[in-house]
């Protein structure tokens, strides 16, 4: 089985994380700091070339009532974008809370965060989440 790419998506930065083999176990790769998207895309196709990745989850965030928000629509534009660039299948989770989770794995383990710490667990939450449900 190919391993799948998770992705935490922001406007400046783009928290990664990795699957195993089997499919069954996330881990946090590393964050994408970018300034234009092309220099996303060539980031993103180092990993998807290296690892032989062909399916990215990207999480979503959804309000709190479960709605869709204008952020919903900008990650779900850049996604269009990816998918037609890099030439992966897109799977959507729903992110709300995972970056409060990563904080509080990070606390929990006694460490003391940075912002730039959050964005990769957040992407492996986001992924351990899809990884789960298959």
């Amino acid at each position: 089985m190919p391993k799948i790419l998770g992705l935490d998506l922001g406007e400046k930065k783009v928290g990664v994380a990795i699957s195993d083999v089997d499919q069954t176990i996330a881990f946090p790769r590393k964050i994408i700091r970018y300034k234009k998207v092309d220099d996303l895309f060539t980031e993103l196709k180092k990993i998807i070339d290296e690892e032989g990745i062909d399916t990215l989850v990207i999480g979503l965030p959804i309000s709190l009532r479960g709605e869709a928000t204008e952020q919903t629509t900008k990650v779900k534009e850049l996604a269009d974008k990816i998918k037609i660039s890099l030439k992966v299948n897109i799977e959507y989770v729903d992110e709300r809370f995972t970056s409060t989770a990563a904080k509080d794995l990070l606390k929990d383990e006694k460490k003391k965060y940075r912002q730039q710490d959050i964005d990769d667990i957040s992407a492996q939450k986001i992924l351990q989440t899809y990884l789960d449900k298959l």
